[in-house]
């Protein structure tokens, strides 16, 4: 019997994305089924095992469907394997392209705070961001983190970017 996930557990993008697949890996594996998305299985011969098979793989591709949100969906349904299915979202999400590392690079450097951020919502988009370039595997040291999230604040908060800054270079030294 296949357990089912938690809503909070279901694929949202490339901030769970290394979370879900080892969560997926291990339902899959405890469901005998994770060589269906991890190889190519080829089709046995032998009827009896050839209906197994199929039962198996309709199972993994299940799985697999009911772990994802409604907007990854269509990225998967059309699949007619567990392993494309699986496949699709690891190159959706798993791209170690040198483009996409510059270009979320890049979009955290430009985060600003605005009017209509909160402190809570600036720093979720900052870490939203880093978690992307967890996810292709790109590190940022949290002392250039620190610099980056002060230098979006606006002027007012100048005070606060002050004694935060000089209280990591205080814990450098």
């Amino acid at each position: 019997m296949v357990v089912g996930l938690r809503v909070e557990d279901k694929l949202e993008g490339i901030s769970n994305f290394r979370s879900w697949k080892s969560r997926m890996l291990m339902l899959l594996n405890e469901q005998d089924l994770k060589d269906h998305v991890l190889k190519d299985i080829p089709e046995p011969e032998v009827p009896r095992e050839k209906t197994r098979h199929k039962k198996n793989e309709a199972i993994a591709m299940r799985i697999l469907m009911d772990s994802v949100r409604d907007h990854l969906v269509p990225i998967i349904a059309n699949q007619d394997f567990a392993k494309k299915m699986y496949d699709a979202l690891r190159n959706l999400f798993e791209n170690e392209n040198p483009s996409k590392i510059l270009a979320l690079k890049d979009q955290l450097r430009q985060v600003k705070f605005t009017k209509d951020d909160s402190i809570s919502t600036y720093f979720m988009k900052i870490a939203q961001i880093r978690d992307q370039l967890t996810a292709v595997e790109e590190s940022i040291p949290d002392r250039d983190l620190l610099l980056i999230a002060m230098g979006g604040l606006p002027s007012e908060w100048s005070l606060l970017v002050q004694i935060l800054v000089g209280l990591n270079s205080a814990r450098s030294n």
